[in-house]
């Protein structure tokens, strides 16, 4: 089973940086400065560490940096497995700056990155600023940054919503499917699960959750970069690989064009309002197979095709599903 966990990682990593590398191009997505960041699945054990225990089981990092001068304001959404927006906060990024996001610390222990504009922030205390950077006031943000810690309440209603158990975020209805369920474990393994996006956004806001987030607070500057590291104490594994990355633009006709498949289209009626180059089609990874390895399972992230409502624990709505899926082996015939 180590084994097969292994391999996996390894393949996850292959789908994440699939896209062709080095071409600011809309369509491929390449890993060149972006308007959004995705990643699209972590794993997060949501188990108290006692002193002299060992660590947590499951855990997930991003690093998340500004390529520009200028600095950006962005927005970090945790979404659930089935595409419903569960947390969202701003982390504000002078110039040349950088956060690294601990997902366990945000998901866990309430502790969301520390960072302000300007105004909230005049003696660089909390966001640094280099001498090339800049560092502007945000007006919506007034009283918002840094953002306050997630009480109990909030991180019990976030563990239950990535977990697959009703949460108080959905009505006391899910918003996830429950995964490892077993006759000894009918709620679940527990690990919280999902996917992050990381957008370029002109204010503060309430995310995705706010339905005019697309039309009016997304920003279109191309700005990010990103790399997330996903590491299994169970089986001693860990990988670092790029996020996805999603970049904007205004004049592309797949970016602007009513109908096209953009990244965000679902949430809004497929009206090209959010800019966003669609994720590549077709994806590789490649798993090893024999020695040590004999199983490998691979996971396939496949944004919802329309928007998605808290459904009834135990019924999860249907994945979406694979127009083709074909394996080679290392001599490049297909098996």
């Amino acid at each position: 089973m180590r084994a097969a966990r292994l391999a996996f990682l390894a393949a996850l990593a292959a789908c994440v940086g699939a896209g062709p590398a080095g071409r600011a191009a809309i369509g491929p997505n390449d890993a060149v400065p972006a308007a959004t960041l995705l990643l699209p699945y972590f794993e997060v054990d949501p188990a108290p560490i006692a002193q002299g225990q060992p660590a947590p089981r499951a855990r997930a990092l991003l690093t998340v940096r500004n390529t520009r001068a200028i600095a950006v304001l962005t927005q970090v959404t945790v979404w659930t497995d089935a595409g419903l927006p569960a947390l969202s906060f701003p982390v504000y990024l002078t110039g040349y700056d950088a956060e690294i996001i601990d997902l366990r610390a945000v998901l866990v222990g309430g502790a969301l990155p520390a960072s302000a504009p300007a105004d909230a922030d005049p003696d660089d205390a909390i966001s640094p600023r280099g001498p090339l950077s800049e560092d502007r006031a945000i007006p919506s943000c007034r009283g918002e940054m840094p953002p306050a810690p997630l009480d109990a309440a909030a991180r019990a209603s976030l563990r239950a919503a990535l977990s697959g158990q009703p949460s108080a975020l959905f009505g006391g209805q899910c918003g996830s499917a429950a995964h490892g369920v077993t006759a000894e474990a009918p709620a679940g393994d527990g690990l919280l699960r999902g996917y992050v996006t990381v957008d370029v956004v002109k204010g503060c806001s309430d995310g995705p959750r706010d339905g005019a987030y697309a039309a009016t607070v997304l920003a279109t500057t191309n700005a990010l970069t990103g790399a997330f590291e996903l590491v299994d104490n169970a089986y001693n594994s860990a990988v670092g690989e790029l996020l996805v990355h999603v970049e904007a633009s205004t004049t592309d006709p797949r970016t602007t064009t009513a109908g096209a498949p953009t990244f965000y289209g679902r949430l809004v009626g497929w009206s090209g309002i959010d800019r966003r180059e669609p994720l590549t089609p077709r994806l590789r990874a490649w798993a090893p197979q024999g020695g040590i390895v004999d199983a490998a399972e691979l996971i396939v992230f496949r944004e919802p095709a329309g928007p998605v409502a808290p459904f009834p624990c135990g019924s999860p709505p249907a994945g979406e599903g694979l127009r083709a899926a074909r394996a080679y082996e290392e001599g490049g015939q297909s098996t």
